[in-house]
């Protein structure tokens, strides 16, 4: 098999074609968790959910609240049955998400000679500190930004439909936004 290196124009039009995908798939998913933790400061302050307790901080243990939500009786259980498939998509692509929010991304040539998007990361599991790596064609990284187009979009639209018919009308006797914290930096 013939492995010629790629030219320096196909490398650099590669890279940036990784970084325009990363940026686009990390604001996808920045309007998912905005909408998780937005429909989960909502159902805090709803009496069927408030006994939960404080929000979570990471946005694993965020999916894993919704997902304790959806099997309480409650406003949002009308809507379980649309939000358990979106809920099940974020959580399959958290290892992605969290090594293109957080890797160090590179170009590589795969053992087929083909030049590939490479991400690598340190990470804490259990306190240990482990060496992580995510390789990908740019043609399946290209699909993971598009998936996120559609599921992003009718995810923030069904929490907003939520909130306006399920949770808002309370959510605004108890004080609505004045009600909630100010989120200092």
């Amino acid at each position: 098999m013939d492995r010629t290196e790629p030219s320096e124009d196909e490398h650099i039009a590669l890279y940036e074609r990784g970084i325009y995908l990363r940026g686009l798939f990390i604001q996808r998913y920045a309007a998912v968790e905005f909408s998780v933790t937005h429909l989960l400061m909502m159902c805090r302050q709803h009496p069927d959910y408030n006994s939960l307790g404080n929000l979570p901080f990471k946005l694993p243990s965020k999916l894993k609240r919704l997902e304790t939500i959806l099997d309480m009786d409650g406003p949002v259980k009308a809507f379980a049955g649309e939000l358990r498939s979106m809920v099940s998509l974020f959580v399959q692509l958290e290892e992605d998400r969290h090594f293109l929010a957080h890797g160090l991304m590179a170009t590589k040539l795969n053992n087929q000679g083909k030049r590939i998007i490479a991400f690598r990361l340190y990470d804490h599991k259990g306190g240990v500190v482990h060496a992580g790596g995510l390789e990908m064609p740019i043609e399946k990284f290209d699909d993971l930004a598009g998936l996120l187009h559609p599921a992003s979009s009718d995810f923030s639209a069904l929490v907003s439909k939520i909130g306006r018919q399920a949770l808002f009308p309370q959510w605004q006797e108890l004080g609505g936004e004045r009600g909630v914290s100010t989120i200092h930096g």
